[in-house]
C-alpha cells in the first residue's frame, strides 16, 4: 500500500532500508544478542515515515545531513522532525506489533531527540540500531563519520555491545562485499 504510486527516490529509499536492516542483523549476529527479526522490525518501521512523507516523495534528490549520522531524523535534511519521530510508533500500534517494538520505537526516537544522542542508549537494540544507520550511511552514500558526536555515539555503543572496532569495519567490508550496494548520488 505504501507503494501503490511510484516516486522518485522510491528505489533508492527501498535500496538503503534493505541495507539497514540487513546491516542491524549482522550486528545482532556478531553482538551475540537474540533478537535479529526484533532488531529488522524495529528498522523497518523507523524508516515508514520516509515512504509516505510529502515532502520526501516529491523530492528528486536525496539531501542528506552531514552530521550525526546515528540518528534517523538526520537521514534527510527536512523540518518535519516530530511527525517522523510520532508516525513509526503510530503505525507500529495500528499494525498490533508487540509491545517490545513499540517500546525500542519510543526508546530510539526519544534517543534521537536527546542532547545527549552521542552517548550510548541503554538498551543494546537500540545502539545496534544507530550503529547499523552509521554503516548503512557509509557504505551507500560512501561517508566517512566526520562528526564528533558520531564517532562518540559509535565508539559508546561498540563499548556496550563488548565489540571492538576491527570488528565493525570488518562487518562494513563484509556487507559491502555480500550485498554489493550502489549509490549514485554522492
Amino acid at each position: 500500500r505504501l507503494t501503490q504510486e511510484g516516486f522518485p527516490l522510491q528505489n533508492k529509499l527501498l535500496n538503503f532500508t534493505q541495507l539497514f536492516c540487513f546491516t542491524a542483523d549482522e550486528l545482532v549476529k556478531i553482538s551475540g544478542k537474540n533478537a535479529t527479526d526484533l532488531a529488522s522490525t524495529v528498522c523497518l518501521f523507523a524508516l515508514s515515515y520516509y515512504f509516505i512523507s510529502p515532502m520526501i516523495r516529491t523530492r528528486l534528490n536525496w539531501q542528506i545531513s552531514s552530521n550525526e549520522h546515528h540518528k534517523l531524523s538526520h537521514l534527510f535534511r527536512f523540518e518535519q522532525a516530530e511527525q517522523f519521530s510520532q508516525f513509526p510508533i503510530k503505525l507500529a500500534r495500528a499494525w498490533q506489533q508487540p509491545p517490545q517494538v513499540i517500546t525500542l520505537l519510543q526508546q530510539l526516537f526519544t534517543t534521537d531527540a536527546s542532547q545527549d544522542s552521542h552517548k550510548a542508549a541503554t538498551n543494546p537494540i537500540v545502539n545496534i540500531i544507530g550503529l547499523a544507520l552509521i554503516a548503512a550511511r557509509r557504505i551507500y552514500f560512501n561517508e566517512s563519520p566526520a562528526c564528533k558526536k558520531t564517532l562518540f555515539f559509535q565508539q559508546n555503543a561498540l563499548s556496550q555491545l563488548k565489540l571492538e572496532t576491527q570488528q565493525f569495519t570488518y562487518l562494513l567490508e563484509e556487507i559491502s562485499f555480500k550485498n554489493h550496494v550502489f549509490c549514485s548520488f554522492n
